[in-house]
């Protein structure tokens, strides 16, 4: 009692949110307003809505159910709140509403009301069983059944018309898409009676529910005593009974009750089962069809499903009364022309032994759809719904045809298919009764003549049948019979009528045919079928089937078809996860060895049987297909060498043992875990048979001689062999074991080790990298290592030596995975999702050149550079720099050592990877070491490529570092290249100075000029292509150095009236296409430089020949950027060269103040002019023009035009919304904004001054010039305090509405300035 007045009291605490969120958030309500694109935000806010509610009721009972409360509960009540502490939400629901409705059963029908609702939100079919037991009287075991076949009575004073009506909802809303029942549908049954018995008119589509659940339940009853008859059976049928089938729900609707009782007899006579299966619905189909004669009397149309589901169970069940009532029923509601009714019938009838019935029904049948088909037989076919749309629009307005009929082959296909039942059905019978010539004539007319399609169900009953007749020919006929096709596909000008559709029939009968096959020996069939559409993604479930025909095979002594079935497991397992659990160990086992025996005396090697099995079971990709792939490898390897064993002759044992290492493609398939761990314990079970001096090594550096090497180098191997291929995949075995645990690994170590010794002594050679790759592990482990050239073990010295190396290469890696893992404070969430997808790459990265460094091989130039460039870019300098400094010296080393690599290869290896080296030090600002590298290129005869010489450049062009002495960077004669003269490096005053020290400002910026010019000449001379970046960076040097000569020469080198005139070969290149960017850069120095007619002629240059190249999508530059932006994208760049001329602000005073009035008039309608030529052009505005605009709509008084303005404050917030647009055309964030909206104030400011000096005014203009003031100032106050930046604005926020507060704003917009 204390329990339910605790759960009393917590009930009005939640009742309003669960009443809200169960009523409103019910499935049937989110599912149909989810079906729509446009409600599914609605959906997830109503399902959020239900769960927080779910979620608060569960946290109210909870908490007054507390540990003094729960000492009353039964165990039954606990064991349910345990469950809802540890499930997910819906359960937890379920679990802590039935405890509440358990302690505090509903009193009234309101209660019993709000409870259904609840069930019917979470869908809990335990919740509304029990509802059910709450609101019925106890029952009695003695309490005999009443005429309905029911125990149940429903508490009278509980049981209204709504409560009825919700409750038989809420059950039949219970039922998985009609495949499965989880309530007990007597409830469903008593219910009705109830609601018949008072009086009471239910709503026709909670009868229909009512009706389709308990048809549905005395359909359910008989499938599942059908298919658990059928399962006990399979093993026990002989060889002529249909029983040992795997039947569809096809063939299950075509089995009598009569024929199901009579084998499940046979199956209680065997053991398979215990009793007899209860296939009487006990009264339900009573209801049901007492519910379809209440609704056929009430104007309702019922839903199509209704009909197929009451005729189903009736005819299965074999209710002939009701089913030919239900048919008549289907027939007035004009369901004539779907023959899936017809079928349902005839099966009855011919069960029931009607056969006049069903031939009479079939006859009628035809009829209907011969008249059904011809309407449609002329209407076009196409491929998908998009293309029948499409070709409709195109007969109705190219080809005038009026209303045409246009079906997809989806569409068309499900007619066809509707069909077919009939001529299945009368097919399936004619076969039953020996009639087998007839019909397959039935079936060959059903497709060529009357066009209906079989399904895959229906064609696999009528194969079945066939087999179990006996008549495996006609079986194999029919089955690649209807996989042949025509037009099935569909396509312009294809009508229905020259349409013919094929199905491949489900995996359990390709199996059943199989093995029928097999048995007769018919291999060319067998073949055929797996060659001609068999579906493999089906073949799990005719793997019985395949394995059975391998053992026929092995019992006739044919090793082609053994073979060819292990290549068809082996297929079959790439496409199914479960194949592993279809293999047994003992069955793989049993196949080797009987493999073995069969042919004791094939020729050795390869050639051998079970050598040829095993190779086409493995999978030879098995390392990039996943887990489960490896252990199939492993599981047949394993049953394989386990197989070998059982021989009871050793040599020959012996000898495939040999072989299998013979065999490479199956050693490789091995070498990957877990299948390398069969052959780490092969070789430990042989390395057992031998003498324990033999296997002695020494398990530390301290144990190694001085001099080194194995002792016992005399003693025969009792299993010697110099194999090389045995002793190498071995050693792999060993070496690709990844075990973290320390006994482990030495163990694995020790192994090794022992393998290597034994190697060298049978006087066997492998590969250096294998032995490198084992010296790792050795390594790792604390082992002496070997020799990687002979195997043979090292002096101490040399093993200190190495292991220094060692311990240098695994610093470094453990330094770079630290460096990677530090966390970068203060970025965006944005950021770091950019930077981990980084970070993944680089570790990826330098996990292969790790892999290097360990194998003692140079890396692949690009995989090098590559390494380098991502850990520059992300300024991980404790990863490149060691790359750099320490390990490309030995690789340059080797390089020039070897004999195979050309001088010019080892040269390109340093220029790339030395130039990488510059631009990373270069950019820290350390010049002496990027002078360094720079050197060490032009020493090796090379030259750095362009991308360093920017960055040496750039860096040189800052006035804290010293000017280093340029080495020339060429040979030979100095000629003009391009039209260039040769420009050599300044020169120091003393020979041996290695820097330069300019006296003054200017001095330094000539020198810094000279060596740009230096490096220009220097890449043409070395055939190094200049890239955009060095041209921009250069052309700023020469701007800042006033050398407006030089810059002319450079850039008229690479505009597009010199390229027009080079060879095509140079042409193609980025760097004779100047980018916008490096046009605006020439314009601007030209400008800067008092060149005024040298900017504007290079701008009408770029407005004639450069922009339309730019303008295309194909041309060279392209190509080469920009290439994931959309097109407008592109356009933004183009406009800058346009804002580049005009220099609207005048020079300071000599006092350092502004002039008055700051702009330079000539130049402002210069810019307007320029900006008039924009517009001309339809460029669109970044938003430093948009800026630089609106600074002359603004502040500008011969020019002021505050509607521009708007409307270029329009378009800056359109730039700062569009993330497509790159992000130097954007405004950066408030900071940008503020400033534009500060210039806004400014204007409606200078615009107030205007009318106020105006003798009369216009009243209107003046109000909304302050109203647009008021607004511009809000939002210029808002973006300033987002960006975090001191206004400077006193506290006064509110609204400018008087003249004085007007003048206020005029005098912030004076401190402003």
């Amino acid at each position: 009692m204390a329990s339910r007045a605790l759960l009393r009291s917590a009930t009005p605490a939640v009742a309003t949110a669960r009443r809200t969120a169960c009523h409103a958030a019910t499935s049937h309500g989110l599912h149909a307003l989810a079906s729509s694109r446009a409600g599914a935000v609605t959906a997830h806010k109503c399902l959020s809505l239900r769960n927080k509610a779910l979620s608060h009721s569960i946290s109210c009972y909870k908490q007054k159910i507390d540990q003094q409360t729960r000492a009353t509960f039964t165990t039954d009540t606990h064991n349910r709140l345990d469950m809802a502490d540890s499930g997910d939400l819906e359960q937890s629901a379920s679990e802590v509403l039935i405890v509440a409705m358990i302690t505090n059963p509903p009193e009234t029908p309101g209660q019993v009301l709000d409870r259904i609702a609840e069930a019917h939100a979470i869908n809990c079919s335990q919740y509304i069983s029990a509802i059910i037991d709450v609101i019925t009287k106890p029952s009695s075991p003695s309490l005999p059944l009443d005429q309905k076949g029911s125990k149940r009575i429903f508490k009278p004073h509980m049981m209204t018309l709504d409560v009825c009506e919700r409750l038989l909802e809420a059950i039949c809303n219970t039922e998985v898409n009609g495949i499965a029942l989880r309530v007990d549908p007597h409830a469903v049954q008593d219910l009705y009676y109830i609601s018949k018995a008072r009086g009471w008119e239910l709503d026709p589509e909670v009868l229909q529910s009512a009706a389709i659940y308990l048809a549905n339940s005395s359909f359910y009853a008989v499938t599942e005593a059908i298919k658990h008859v059928n399962s006990a059976s399979r093993q026990q049928s002989d060889g002529d009974s249909i029983w040992r089938f795997h039947l569809n729900s096809q063939e299950i609707c075509d089995i009598s009750l009569d024929s199901l009782i009579d084998q499940a007899r046979v199956a209680i006579s065997s053991g398979s089962i215990s009793a007899l299966p209860d296939i009487h619905a006990s009264g339900q189909l009573d209801a049901a069809a007492d519910i379809a004669h209440a609704l056929s009397s009430r104007s309702f149309a019922p839903k199509s499903a209704y009909y197929l589901f009451m005729i189903r169970a009736m005819c299965v069940c074999e209710h002939k009364e009701y089913a030919e009532m239900m048919f008549s029923m289907a027939k007035q509601a004009d369901r004539r022309h779907l023959g899936t009714e017809y079928a349902l019938m005839m099966s009855m009838y011919y069960r029931t032994g009607d056969t006049a019935a069903a031939e009479a029904l079939f006859n009628e049948f035809v009829e209907i759809w011969k008249a059904h088909w011809a309407q449609i037989k002329d209407a076009f076919v196409m491929p998908d719904a998009a293309s029948r749309q499409a070709e409709k629009w195109r007969l109705v307005h190219e080809e005038n045809v009026d209303k045409p009929l246009v079906f997809d082959t989806a569409e068309l296909w499900r007619i066809r298919s509707r069909a077919s039942g009939p001529f299945y059905r009368y097919a399936l019978e004619l076969v039953r009764n020996g009639r087998v010539d007839q019909a397959i004539k039935i079936l060959s007319e059903a497709k060529y003549v009357y066009f209906v399609s079989l399904t895959s169900m229906q064609i696999g009953a009528i194969i079945h049948a066939l087999l179990a007749a006996g008549r495996t020919d006609e079986a194999f006929d029919t089955y690649m019979e209807f996989q042949k096709t025509t037009n099935a596909s569909g396509g312009p000008g294809i009508r229905a009528q020259d349409v013919v559709f094929g199905k491949i029939p489900f995996g359990h009968v390709t199996g059943d045919i199989l093995r029928e096959l097999g048995a007769t020996g018919s291999w060319d069939r067998v073949w055929s079928i797996m060659g001609n559409g068999a579906d493999l993604s089906d073949g799990v479930y005719y793997m019985d089937s395949v394995k059975a025909l391998l053992d026929r095979a092995l019992d006739t002594g044919n090793q082609i078809h053994a073979v060819r079935c292990a290549e068809l497991l082996n297929r079959i397992a790439a496409l199914h996860s479960t194949a592993l659990d279809s293999l047994s160990n003992e069955w793989l086992e049993c196949t080797f060895v009987r493999a073995i025996e069969i042919f004791p005396d094939a020729a050795e090697g390869y050639s051998h049987l079970v050598l040829k099995l095993l190779d086409a079971l493995v999978q030879k990709n098995a390392a990039s297909q996943g887990y489960l792939y490896l252990q199939w490898n492993a599981h047949v390897i394993r049953s394989f060498f386990s197989a070998l064993r059982q021989l009871p002759d050793a040599a020959q044992a012996q000898k495939l043992r040999s072989s299998f290492y013979t065999a490479a493609e199956l050693v490789e398939a091995a070498l990957v875990e877990p299948a390398s761990q069969v052959l780490r314990d092969e070789a430990k079970a042989v390395f057992d048979l031998l003498p324990s001096s033999l296997l002695a090594v020494p398990n530390t550096y301290n144990s190694v001689s001085q001099s080194g090497g194995w002792e016992e180098n005399n003693i025969d191997v009792p299993f010697a062999t110099n194999d090389s291929r045995f002793w190498e995949y071995t050693v792999r075995a060993f070496s690709s074991r990844r075990d973290h645990r320390l006994e482990s690994c030495r163990d694995n170590a020790h192994s090794l080790l022992q393998t290597i010794k034994l190697m060298f002594v049978s006087g066997a050679r492998i590969d250096q990298r294998f032995l490198a790759l084992a010296n790792e592990v050795l390594f790792n482990c604390g082992y002496p290592v070997v020799d990687t050239e002979t195997g043979d073990l090292l002096p101490r010295k040399r093993q200190i030596e190495m292991k220094g190396r060692h311990t240098a290469d695994q610093l470094w890696i453990e330094t770079a995975q630290e460096t990677i893992a530090a966390d970068s404070p203060g970025r965006s969430a944005g950021d770091c999702s950019r930077s981990g997808e980084l970070n993944v790459r680089l570790q990826q990265k330098i996990k292969l050149y790790a892999e290097c460094r360990k194998a003692s091989k140079i890396p692949p130039l690009r995989q090098l550079s590559s390494l380098v460039g991502d850990a520059m870019r992300q300024s991980k300098r404790a990863v490149w720099e060691p790359i750099v400094r320490d390990h490309m010296p030995e690789y340059l080393q080797r390089l020039v050592s070897n004999e195979n690599e050309k001088p010019r290869e080892s040269t390109q290896y340093a220029t790339t990877i030395w130039s990488q080296a510059i631009v990373a030090y270069a950019g820290l600002g350390d010049i002496e070491q990027a002078m360094a590298y720079f050197r060490c290129i032009v020493d090796a005869r090379g030259y750095p490529i362009s991308q360093a010489t920017a960055m040496l450049l750039l860096s040189l062009s800052s006035a804290n570092v010293l000017v280093p002495v340029l080495p020339r960077g060429w040979d030979g004669s100095a000629q003009r290249i391009f039209g260039m003269e040769p420009a050599y490096p300044p020169q120091p005053d003393s020979p041996g100075d290695t820097i330069l020290v300019p006296k003054t400002k200017k001095e330094r910026r000539a020198i810094v000029a000279q060596i740009g010019l230096a490096m220009l000449y220097a890449t043409f001379k070395n055939k190094i292509w200049p890239t955009t970046h060095f041209y921009n960076i250069l052309l700023t040097v020469l701007g800042k150095a006033q050398m407006i000569s030089e810059l002319r020469q450079v850039f008229e080198v690479i505009s597009p009236t010199s390229a027009r005139k080079m060879p095509a070969r140079l042409r193609v290149n980025p760097a004779f296409a100047p980018s916008p960017i490096l046009w605006a850069m020439a314009i601007r120095e030209a400008a800067k430089g008092n060149e005024p007619a040298l900017s504007e002629y290079w701008f009408k240059e770029y407005r004639m020949s450069a922009m339309p190249i730019f303008r295309e999508e194909a041309s060279a530059y392209s190509r080469f950027a920009y290439r994931d932006q959309p097109k407008y994208a592109r356009l933004f760049i183009l406009g800058r060269p346009y804002y580049l001329v005009a220099q609207l602000e005048r020079p300071l005073l000599e006092d350092g103040s502004s002039p008055e009035p700051w702009y330079d008039l000539a130049q402002v309608e210069k810019q307007l002019e320029m900006d008039r030529l924009r517009a001309l052009d339809k460029l669109p505005l970044s938003y430093l023009d948009a800026f630089k605009m609106m600074t002359i709509y603004t502040l500008v008084d011969e020019h002021r035009n505050m509607d521009s303005a708007e409307t270029l404050a329009e378009e800056v917030v359109a730039l700062y919304r569009d993330k497509v647009v790159p992000k130097y055309s954007r405004p950066r964030g408030a900071t940008d904004l503020a400033s534009c909206w500060r210039m806004m104030v400014s204007g409606y400011i200078g615009l107030l001054k205007y009318y106020r000096q105006q003798i009369e005014s216009d009243p209107g203009k003046v109000n909304k010039c302050k109203a647009r003031l008021v607004y511009w100032y809000k939002q210029w106050k808002r973006e300033r305090q987002r960006s975090g930046v001191n206004t400077g604005i006193p506290g006064h926020s509110s609204m400018l509405l008087s003249d004085e507060e007007v003048r206020l704003a005029e005098s912030i917009s004076a401190s402003m300035r």
